[in-house]
């Protein structure tokens, strides 16, 4: 394998992605090479004549290969960032995306002004909410739950990575059952449950289901059997006043409307929209009396 124009690697990457249909060819395959140069995007193209080794291109080809087998890029470069923070990535979780960064703005917005927060990351995954909300609110203790041990250990990395641990608590466990017997009633409790319809799951790309966590994913016939769970045994857990934020999928927001009015002890407050429109994240509140 000998030397070869980066714009040309480039190109020639492009093309290959383009074949299997990946979004966003280019940038997979401008990420790819910057994270082996040690460089940004816009350093790939101020010099377009520059030729790497055959050191770099056998790297390359590398991580192609395995983009080419639909491994998701955020795997493949062990990252991927999530509300302005750097977040480690792997398949132990499901990768953050751009819609659950709303979950957070909406918890900052409505219980930044409290003095002490303890706030339950519910289904945590990678911990990206959970981190989050503690850069944001330096007043917030915060419990990380997962039914997947494997998942709550990438949390708690991404947790020691940001030097939060001391304002940390990883339970694994289903739903609530980590925290029984622990009395401890949370001012927020936030959560991107599964929400996928069973039937749904075979359409999805490759990308999806053959590399991120199944049980990240499906939740039953409506995709809202995680959602009826929790909200039928939130109230051991959630102050009078304590706010629920969580994410639903498209089209599920009538359903959840529904389910929430006949759950005595939680109130609607709004359903907020993501960027494509799409009502995307719940928030309800515990009446403080019924």
């Amino acid at each position: 394998m000998s030397e070869q124009k980066l714009l040309d690697l480039i190109n020639s990457a492009t093309s290959k992605l383009e074949t299997i249909g990946i979004d966003a060819c280019r940038i997979n395959a401008e990420r790819m090479i910057c994270s082996i140069l040690g460089c940004t995007r816009v350093d790939l193209y101020l010099d377009p004549g520059k030729l790497v080794t055959s050191d770099i291109v056998r790297k390359f080809e590398g991580l192609m290969s395995r983009r080419l087998a639909c491994e998701p890029l955020q795997y493949i470069l062990g990252e991927t960032e999530f509300y302005g923070l750097k977040i480690k990535c792997d398949n132990r979780a499901l990768i953050p995306r751009p819609e659950t960064e709303l979950v957070v703005s909406e918890v900052i917005s409505r219980i930044e002004d409290l003095d002490k927060l303890y706030i339950l990351d519910l289904a945590c995954g990678t911990g990206c909410i959970g981190i989050s909300l503690a850069i944001n609110l330096p007043q917030a203790t915060i419990v990380a739950t997962d039914i997947s041990k494997d998942a709550v250990s990438l949390a708690k990395e991404n947790v020691m990575m940001h030097n939060l641990l001391p304002r940390f608590e990883f339970f694994v466990g289903d739903m609530f059952e980590p925290l029984k017997n622990k009395s401890i009633l949370f001012d927020a409790i936030v959560c991107n449950p599964p929400y996928i319809r069973d039937d749904d799951i075979p359409s999805l790309h490759r990308q999806i289901t053959e590399y991120e966590p199944a049980d990240a994913l499906a939740s039953g016939v409506d995709g809202l059997d995680f959602v009826r769970r929790m909200l039928a045994e939130i109230e051991t857990v959630l102050v009078p006043g304590g706010y629920l934020i969580f994410e639903i999928g498209q089209g599920q927001s009538e359903k959840v409307r529904d389910i929430i009015d006949y759950t005595k002890y939680l109130e609607l407050i709004d359903i907020a929209l993501d960027y494509n429109d799409i009502e995307r994240v719940v928030i309800a509140r515990r009446v403080r009396t019924i």
